[in-house]
């Protein structure tokens, strides 16, 4: 038998059956499934009816603890945050209420020896800047040639 935790299952005819949980994944919407194995009889080559485990993914809402049982052993991955999370994520908490800034210096032009840059809210997720900035320096900061304000983060409107 399998060290796996044990976990009941609640089949779609409403019957419960004890299983296995072997594994639990977060999928990339969010949402968990849970890989489980269920001992059920299954046909052996000599035609004989023997115990089997069978495993299945099943959503969270199939499943129930057992009392006293730990599940902090059973591997889990979780999914990182998606760039569109992280986006949602930044958008749900804008606009920012911090008066503090960066600038991500990019590359220089070739036959200059101006570098563009670009200054971003110190909440912007894509703020590549290590120097942080009041909001006067920052607005000196996009009078300068070849300065823009992020995009993303709306760095020109809150300025």
């Amino acid at each position: 038998m399998s060290d796996a935790p044990g976990v009941d299952v609640l089949l779609p005819d409403g019957q419960e059956l004890r299983g296995r949980l072997y594994a639990r994944v977060q999928r990339d919407n969010g949402a968990w499934a849970y890989q489980v194995g269920l001992v059920l009889w299954q046909t052996a080559e000599s035609g004989d009816a023997v115990p089997g485990e069978y495993r299945v993914w099943v959503a969270p809402e199939r499943l129930r603890p057992v009392p006293g049982v730990s599940y902090e052993a059973v591997l889990t991955q979780r999914r990182p945050r998606s760039r569109a999370a992280a986006v949602a994520e930044a958008v749900a908490q804008w606009p920012p209420t911090s008066d503090e800034w960066r600038i991500q210096r990019e590359r220089r032009r070739l036959g200059t020896r101006l570098y563009p840059t670009t200054v971003h809210h110190v909440a912007c997720f894509v703020s590549g800047g290590v120097e942080v900035l009041t909001g006067e320096q920052a607005r000196e900061a996009l009078a300068r040639p070849l300065a823009r304000a992020c995009g993303l983060c709306g760095a020109e409107r809150l300025l």
